[in-house]
């Protein structure tokens, strides 16, 4: 099992994100308890209700994208400069009527540069960039993943994003994540904790188990986001 996870997290950028993503291109402060009542009853429901409050109040400095969308290099420009993914966070610098000016922040592996990773050496998609956006992009210092040995960089883009669809809270949305796989996997069998497998392992764990899964490609975007930034060598694992 481990070779097969191996292999999976060692295949080509686009193959991978062919396979995540599929076709097509698709931003709430909002209160915990409620969103976890409706998740509860219908898990659909709680992602209408923060939709419905995305952009209503103050952001402030942190926000976090609700589903796939595109930005913008200039918020004039009608064709899009790329794709963010859902639960990607983003450091806002400036809101402009609908529109936010926000940096996005992660890790681009050597020779894969129009994506964007959550974490060094963890495929967690967080932004696809067109060819020509990627000189846009501002990165630092090489560094070597030991375990692998390959080379990541530290990566940052400025970008335009209309600010509906994008909430100043994750844990609603992680909540909302993690009910959708519950519900989901509870159908046939019990759910494995995110803990059971490392974030690189869940990309292909998660696509084993599509044939039998009622989740859509949207929503299983964001469960595959939740389980690797709470896998056990994840962001938001316990102890890291």
């Amino acid at each position: 099992m481990t070779e097969r996870f191996w292999c999976w997290t060692n295949r080509p950028a686009g193959l991978a994100l062919s396979l995540i993503l599929g076709a097509g291109i698709f931003m709430a402060d909002f209160g915990l308890e409620d969103v976890q009542a409706d998740v509860k009853s219908a898990p659909g429901d709680a992602l209408e209700v923060l939709k419905e409050n995305a952009g209503s109040t103050d952001l402030g400095q942190e926000g976090v994208t609700l589903q796939t969308m595109p930005f913008f290099l200039d918020k004039e420009v009608k064709k899009a400069a790329g794709q963010l993914l859902p639960a990607t966070r983003l450091h806002i610098k400036l809101r402009e009527g609908d529109w936010l000016l926000a940096t996005v922040e992660g890790w681009q592996q050597a020779g894969q540069g129009s994506v964007i990773y959550g974490a060094k050496g963890q495929r967690i998609l967080t932004a696809i960039m067109a060819k020509p956006t990627i000189e846009h992009a501002t990165t630092g210092e090489p560094e070597v993943e030991e375990i692998t040995g390959q080379t990541w960089m530290p990566v940052a883009l400025d970008i335009w994003l209309p600010v509906k669809n994008v909430t100043g809270d994750i844990a609603p949305v992680w909540q909302y994540a993690s009910s959708l796989y519950q519900n989901d996997c509870a159908s046939c069998h019990t759910a494995h904790s995110p803990g059971h497998f490392t974030a690189n392992q869940w990309i292909g764990q998660l696509k084993s188990m599509e044939r039998f899964s009622q989740l859509d490609k949207e929503q299983n975007r964001l469960v595959l986001k939740f389980l690797q930034y709470h896998a056990k060598d994840g962001v938001n694992a316990s102890g890291h």
